[in-house]
């Protein structure tokens, strides 16, 4: 089933406005906002501006010939990156609408590192295909429900502390004229303080039972 041409409208639209109220309050909490000809709002939590930062995530969007989203997208793709401490495994979901196409993959990744593990030498992918079991509209519509598109960064969370060597989840999507990225450590630590990671976990939870499939192991 494809999303309706008004229903992705109503989504990009609501994307456009919350991101921008978002966008408003980040200024406020340490989070880095540039804005593009006045019209494309970009919301970078600080911490992910550093230069290891950004090369990592250079690194590794190259390495798996993907394209940089914070520069936007036409017209809406996400990516949920499922990071796992200690391993050499992360997994990676991609959902993507362009023109009046969706489509979702699914990917493992295995990191191959140098010697001294200081540095990512190539990535190993096995992809497949797949489409929600209840359908696009359905999976959308609740994914904005869960807020999905604008849950503050863990770091905008009073009090949300969190050790080193620990599996995260990370969001970034991208449309036209917006693009947003927001990690959470191990959530299910915090779903009895914040209700955001309770949020997150029924976000997980979501994305597996509409795709079939499987985190390498919980968070």
């Amino acid at each position: 089933m494809n999303l309706s041409g008004f229903s992705l409208a109503g989504i990009l639209f609501f994307l456009s406005v919350s991101c921008s109220s978002f966008n408003k309050k980040g200024k406020d909490t340490g989070e880095e906002v540039t804005t593009k000809a006045d019209t494309f709002i970009r919301d970078i939590p600080q911490y992910r501006t550093s230069p290891s930062m950004m090369h990592l995530k250079t690194n590794i969007e190259s390495l798996l010939n993907i394209s940089s989203l914070e520069n936007g997208f036409d017209s809406l793709e996400i990516r949920i990156w499922y990071a796992y401490a200690l391993t050499d495994k992360e997994q990676l979901v991609i959902i993507k609408h362009t023109g009046t196409q969706w489509a979702a993959q699914i990917n493992t990744l295995t990191f191959h590192y140098g010697n001294n593990n200081d540095s990512i030498l190539s990535i190993s992918k096995q992809s497949v295909d797949r489409f929600p079991r209840s359908g696009w509209d359905s999976l959308m519509l609740n994914l904005k429900n869960l807020d999905f598109f604008i849950l503050p960064d863990h770091k905008q969370l009073q009090n949300y502390h969190t050790g080193t060597d620990s599996d995260a989840i990370t969001v970034e999507f991208a449309t036209k004229n917006t693009y947003r990225i927001y990690t959470y450590i191990q959530p299910s630590r915090y779903t009895t303080t914040f209700k955001e990671a309770v949020k997150i976990e029924n976000i997980m939870d979501l994305i597996e039972r509409e795709f079939e499939f499987a985190r390498i192991r919980a968070f």
